[in-house]
């Protein structure tokens, strides 16, 4: 095995490195370490995993004392022991080193204060690669997990996750379901096994009606977790059709509508984009779904939901301004759609700025087509249809624009920022 490795990653994780406020520092030193892992793996795969072990056993002891309330950390603690499980099982050692790492594995889930590790918890059986030392974990973990779930009351076991795991790996699948049968609730954490044992079985439907049962159940913690293994499960068996139609807008996260279209999209990309978006606009809220429908080129789609009371102003805006060359007709449309949100109560704390920005920007995507007359007129129906209590001043500032025109715009906007009042008196 090579030898003489200086890891700068050890330096960055000593006992206590990390102060109180250091969450950024944290994040960034993890980065830098995967980083060394990762290139030291290039050339040598034993070696990066001495390493990966080697950051496994400092997370804790390192991190113990930094602030972890805004979840920043956690989140890449996460993502890190992610690449942590793939680097350690890669090499191709000898049943006797990867014993010796599986003890120093466990040590240092043993000291871990707040289950940072808990993925390589979870892939306890793929890190023990070896069938013989799946067995030999399980048989040494599982009396101490049966002592804590038959007690009175129950305790929990935290060798529970890496004993199922180990079981999963040697297939020992009656082992599985007699030691769930312990659990005096419900739990995906752990049933999340019995589902997956019965998938390397080769009863696929019944690990979907247990995954499926366990989701419903409001006690079992499932989370989306179920979906996710339901929509694999399905996608692995090539069942593709019941995968998307049961699954796919579920089990697939993303933080923006239009990044949720194109993940699905990657996943089935046998399926046709606007059927996509219709089918994930389905599940309510069509003014949301505003920007993915431009983004995806659906603009006959972006129309309606512009029209819609959940659309965002300020997103609407901000399409009339960037389409307003490419695309006037639709500029101009949404530019009428973001005024009558505004008036009528759509947005969160919107500015009154906004209304005058529509105006400006839709009367010059009129001028294009030579439809400012048309555009008008829609601006004053809009007007004498009036505003919400609350949006008053918006219809002060559409009032103002439809007085002064598009020439003097100018005028508008500074009346806009002197105020409120000072848009009254004119």
């Amino acid at each position: 095995m090579a030898t003489g490795q200086t890891w700068k990653l050890k330096q960055y994780f000593r006992a206590n490195a990390f102060g109180w406020r250091a969450s950024a520092l944290a994040s960034t030193r993890l980065k830098q370490a995967l980083a060394e892992i990762q290139k030291v793996g290039r050339k040598d795969a034993i070696l990066a995993a001495e390493g990966a072990l080697s950051l496994a056993e400092r997370l804790w002891p390192a991190l113990a004392g930094v602030d972890t309330s805004s979840g920043a950390l956690g989140s890449a603690v996460h993502r890190a022991t992610i690449q942590l499980v793939s680097v350690i099982i890669k090499p191709e050692v000898d049943v006797v080193i990867r014993a010796r790492w599986m003890e120093r594995l466990y040590d240092a889930v043993q000291n871990d204060g707040v289950d940072y590790l808990a993925r390589i918890q979870n892939h306890w059986g793929e890190l023990c690669v070896y069938t013989e030392l799946a067995n030999q974990w399980a048989d040494k973990l599982l009396p101490g997990v049966r002592d804590c779930w038959t007690a009175s009351p129950p305790q929990f076991a935290k060798d529970a996750v890496m004993a199922l795991s180990a079981l999963l790996k040697a297939a020992r699948h009656d082992d599985i379901s007699t030691l769930l049968e312990l659990q005096r609730t419900r739990f995906w954490h752990y049933d999340q096994f019995r589902a997956e044992s019965l998938v390397r079985q080769g009863r696929i439907d019944e690990a979907l009606e247990l995954a499926q049962s366990i989701g419903v159940d409001p006690h079992a913690n499932a989370g989306m977790g179920w979906v996710v293994f339901c929509e694999r499960v399905l996608l692995d068996a090539g069942r593709r059709d019941e995968a998307y139609r049961r699954f796919a807008g579920m089990a697939t996260s993303a933080t923006t509508n239009t990044m949720w279209v194109r993940r699905v999209l990657e996943k089935y990309p046998e399926r046709q984009p606007r059927s996509v978006l219709m089918d994930l606009m389905a599940s309510g809220a069509k003014g949301k779904w505003f920007a993915a429908a431009k983004d995806a080129g659906f603009m006959d789609i972006a129309l309606e939901c512009a029209a819609d009371h959940c659309a965002d102003p300020a997103t609407l805006v901000r399409a009339v301004r960037d389409f307003g060359e490419t695309d006037p007709e639709f500029a101009m449309r949404v530019a009428a759609s973001a005024i009558k949100g505004l008036l009528h109560g759509s947005g969160y704390d919107p500015e009154t700025g906004d209304v005058v920005r529509a105006y400006h920007y839709g009367m010059a995507a009129a001028a294009k087509i030579e439809k400012q007359a048309d555009f008008e007129q829609t601006l004053r129906a809009l007007d004498r249809e009036g505003a919400v209590a609350d949006r008053r001043m918006m219809l002060d500032a559409l009032r103002h624009c439809l007085r002064t025109g598009p020439d003097n715009i100018a005028n508008v906007v500074a009346m806009v920022e002197a105020g409120p009042k000072h848009l009254r008196r004119h």
